[in-house]
């Protein structure tokens, strides 16, 4: 005889107000944060499901990144706003991009945060003061991935990825790997020695930094 499946109970449950878009967790896994295309995100107890109403994205919510070591959470929309908060979701700073946001990521090493919005790569501290803006991005931005000491930020989109040194001696400074094609994802080995991109044209495309 088949033995039953045994089916989890569900432990909480948060509703929003349209289909969920963002959905993070925090390093500690005491908390997430959940956004929808309605628009409304919510910080979210992962212990008892108790949630905290954060600031709304007009038009929808598109991308969450927590730092590294958990004390910041970044939200971004539809909207041309990024929302810095802390873990108990006290709003910290926001930074004004003037175009939707595509892609957020947290160094893994200092609190920076790397913002793809539209043709534009925005570095910010962790406080939301923009430190870099590379606006001159070849067409929309779709990923960023940082490299694994914190000192490079990588761009994918259509026609290449672009690596941009944001600091030590040689901030500022730029290096390009050019793809005729579409990118959308894009990641980093963890020894910091090839980037990995994936096309649309449903193939990896791997460089060496």
């Amino acid at each position: 005889m088949t033995e039953p499946v045994s089916v989890p109970e569900v432990q909480w449950r948060v509703g929003l107000e349209d289909y969920v878009s963002v959905l993070e967790v925090s390093p500690s896994l005491h908390h997430a944060v959940a956004g929808s295309l309605g628009g409304d995100v919510a910080l979210v107890d992962v212990n008892d499901g108790s949630s905290t109403t954060l600031q709304r994205h007009e038009m929808g919510a598109l991308n969450a990144a927590w730092s590294h070591d958990g004390s910041r959470i970044a939200v971004g929309g539809h909207d041309e706003h990024v929302h810095i908060y802390d873990p108990t979701g006290t709003p910290i700073g926001v930074v004004e991009v003037s175009e939707w946001v595509t892609a957020l990521a947290w160094s893994p090493k200092e609190h920076l945060l790397a913002i793809g919005a539209g043709r534009r790569l925005i570095i910010a501290d962790h406080n939301g003061t923009v430190l870099y803006d590379f606006d001159d991005q070849p067409s929309t931005v779709m990923a960023v991935a940082w490299s694994p000491d914190g000192s490079r930020v990588g761009v994918a989109a259509y026609g290449g990825v672009g690596w941009h040194d944001v600091s030590g001696p040689r901030s500022g400074g730029r290096k390009r790997f050019d793809w005729t094609g579409s990118l959308l994802a894009l990641v980093v080995s963890p020894d910091g020695k090839w980037a990995c991109a994936g096309a649309q044209d449903s193939t990896v495309q791997i460089w060496k930094l």
